[in-house]
C-alpha cells in the first residue's frame, strides 16, 4: 500500500475547501499553521489562504495578523511566503513591516543573538 504525504493530499483539496470563504480562511490559518507541515505545504499555506485572506479582507484582518507576527516567529515565517496581488498598498506596507523576508533567518531563540 502507498502511502501519501500530507502534501500529497491536501493540496488539491485546499482550494475547495476555502475558495469563497474569507469568513473560513482566518480560523483554518490559525489552526493550520501550528502544525509541523513540510515546506511545502507552508508555502501553499502561504501563497493560498493567507494571501488571499490578505487580498480580499486585509482591512479588516491586518491587525490580528500584525499582533500575531509580533509574537509568533513561526507565523512571521509564513508571512514571508506571501506575495502582493490585488491587497491595498497600506495592507502591503504593514504585511511587509512585520514579516520575515527571504534569507532573514526567524527570530527565534535558535537564531537570535
Amino acid at each position: 500500500m502507498k502511502k501519501f504525504g500530507p502534501e500529497k493530499v491536501l493540496l488539491p483539496i485546499i482550494p475547495k475547501v476555502i475558495v469563497g470563504a474569507s469568513d473560513r480562511l482566518w480560523p483554518f490559518i490559525l489552526e493550520a499553521y501550528k502544525r509541523d507541515l513540510p515546506d511545502k505545504m507552508i508555502a501553499v499555506l502561504a501563497a493560498g489562504p493567507l494571501e488571499d485572506l490578505l487580498d480580499k479582507r486585509g482591512e479588516d484582518f491586518i491587525d490580528r495578523i500584525e499582533e500575531l507576527a509580533r509574537t509568533d516567529p513561526k507565523f512571521k515565517d509564513l508571512l514571508g511566503g506571501v506575495w502582493r496581488t490585488t491587497m491595498t498598498e497600506e495592507v502591503w506596507q504593514r504585511v511587509q513591516a512585520v514579516r520575515t523576508h527571504v534569507g532573514e533567518p526567524a527570530n527565534t531563540p535558535e537564531t537570535k543573538s
